[in-house]
């Protein structure tokens, strides 16, 4: 039996708590990255150089959409390290309901397909922006607690392993171009040499016709 289709709006709740900026105190801003690449540090700036007073303060495991981006996968989980980091009116808080589903659940489901195509379909399709209403409207399978854990885990572990594949191959990469680099300096002589006497300019011209496509 699959696993039911459940509302947003019965596992989250939208949550506003916004500040008054002091401009001497120190903040750390925040951002969502696109392709649902998750939520990152944007900067750490001084309250001086923020121009709007009121922010709106991030919890750690919230659900973070950005109201301009979410149609291009502009949302993920506030990670505990950017807890109490401010982000902007343009941007969407959700208190997740832990005790029905797992926020780090949520933040896989919402990087598939399924999700996504939720997010682009609601409303206009030439308003770029979603609405906070608009999230609690978006369902998701839930299978129970102890179900989640054991999805979590295994796509935890399968990113891990993805993740010493890329670093194992960057370094490969940077290996085989410091071998190109010495064999190349190793047999070349020290004096340099005009880039013109290796290539030509080449233009083939044509005339254009107006009733020719290109």
């Amino acid at each position: 039996m699959g696993w039911p289709l459940v509302s947003l709006g019965e596992l989250v709740s939208h949550r506003k708590e916004f500040i008054t900026i002091d401009p001497e105190a120190t903040y750390l801003r925040c951002r969502v990255q696109v392709s649902a690449r998750g939520v990152v540090l944007r900067d750490r700036i001084s309250g001086g150089e923020i121009k709007t007073r009121r922010q709106q303060v991030c919890r750690a495991e919230e659900f973070l959409i950005a109201e301009i981006d979410a149609k291009m996968g502009g949302y993920g989980i506030v990670p505990h390290e950017l807890d109490g980091a401010i982000v902007s009116s343009h941007y969407f808080l959700y208190e997740i309901d832990q005790r029905r589903l797992m926020p780090s659940f949520l933040g896989w489901y919402c990087r598939t397909p399924d999700f996504l195509n939720q997010v682009t379909a609601r409303g206009s399709t030439n308003y770029a922006a979603i609405r906070a209403g608009d999230v609690l409207n978006y369902t998701m399978p839930l299978p129970p607690l102890d179900e989640q854990r054991r999805v979590v885990s295994k796509l935890d572990r399968a990113a891990a392993l993805v993740e010493e594949l890329r670093i194992l191959r960057d370094t490969i990469d940077r290996d085989a171009l410091s071998v190109i680099q010495k064999v190349h300096l190793g047999r070349s002589d020290s004096s340099e040499r005009p880039f013109g006497e290796f290539i030509d300019l080449w233009e083939d011209r044509i005339s254009v016709e107006p009733t020719q496509h290109y």
